[in-house]
């Protein structure tokens, strides 16, 4: 088992952003070794950004990109998870999209999880950020090798944030808290993040497997769900202060309801990743908050001026 760390981003039609998050990794993060495999579906014209993407990527033996697929099997896929579970089945007639879900992201994110040979295992989404840089402690390591189904490390989580509990205990160099505990609310009581939190990778396999879940979004709500059901996951680690962001830009699904406002829609940013903007962003240090509308928004380009846009004005109006 090699010891480093699998890093897999979940990505949907944001090329821009998605190439800023990477940037954003491989300049703050102090890991030894590491692979990204981002696991990217598409719609449109965004195959062009995401084409020009893996094209710049390519000399980056780290990063690899791997499309969601429309093979599947219901028996295979399907219908022996309602047999290991009946929530599932009780989930699949309740949800219409459920039903309707036909492509393999269930069978192929856990086939890359199988497959990596990594000890440890972190989630991303393509709207994260990180803004400064992350050294995960060795001790907290070796707490996830330990207690594998309990243990994990969150990175959007510090006393920086203004709902951080107070009396979160303090270990060395970072935040410990149980997740179960009835004092605890929102971040801190919520066990299984797609986000900046890091899982022994053959825990993480096993707690996911007999769930059903067709998409990131529910990958997230059923997972914590089981957990909960559980008890898996109960121990939580974080830095001090948080080193990871979620920047409020756009939406891209409306399966789980968002009150955050499309800043910036993917369409134009795509249009200007194909021209040869990139995308960057200007907050307060540290944030408060774990979701941030950024002050400045600056598109920047190798020949060409940068297009500063002012994100809080945006939000404003």
């Amino acid at each position: 088992m090699n010891t480093g760390l699998l890093i897999i981003i979940f990505s949907y039609n944001r090329a821009m952003q998605l190439d800023c998050l990477l940037r954003s990794l491989s300049r703050h993060l102090k890991v030894e070794k590491y692979k990204v495999k981002v696991i990217y579906h598409l719609t449109g014209e965004h195959i062009e950004g995401y084409n020009l993407l893996r094209e710049r990527y390519k000399i980056d033996e780290r990063v690899e990109f791997v499309e969601r697929g429309s093979k599947t099997s219901f028996f295979r896929d399907k219908a022996l998870l309602f047999v290991k579970r009946k929530k599932n089945l009780a989930r699949y007639l309740k949800h219409s999209y459920l039903r309707r879900a036909n492509d393999n992201f269930k069978r192929l994110l856990e086939s890359e999880l199988s497959a990596s040979g990594f000890e440890y295992t972190m989630f991303l989404t393509d709207d994260g950020y990180f803004f400064q840089d992350v050294h995960i402690p060795y001790e907290v390591l070796n707490e996830i090798s330990t207690n594998p189904s309990q243990v994990s490390y969150r990175m959007y989580v510090g006393h920086n944030l203004t709902d951080c509990p107070k009396d979160l205990e303090l270990v060395n160099s970072s935040l410990k808290w149980n997740y179960y505990d009835p004092d605890l609310t929102r971040h801190w009581a919520y066990p299984f993040s797609i986000d900046a939190t890091i899982y022994n990778s053959a825990a993480i396999l096993r707690i996911i497997r007999p769930v059903l879940y067709h998409m990131p979004a529910t990958l997230e709500a059923f997972v914590v769900s089981y957990c909960k059901s559980r008890h898996f996951l109960s121990i939580g680690y974080s830095p001090l202060e948080s080193n990871y962001v979620f920047v409020c830009l756009n939406r891209v699904s409306d399966l789980i309801g968002s009150a955050y406002p499309d800043i910036l829609n993917t369409e134009f940013l795509n249009l200007k990743f194909l021209e040869g903007y990139s995308i960057d962003f200007e907050f307060i240090l540290p944030p408060d908050s774990n979701i941030i509308y950024p002050q400045r928004i600056i598109l920047s380009h190798t020949s060409k001026p940068a297009i500063v846009i002012n994100g809080e004005r945006l939000h404003s109006d």
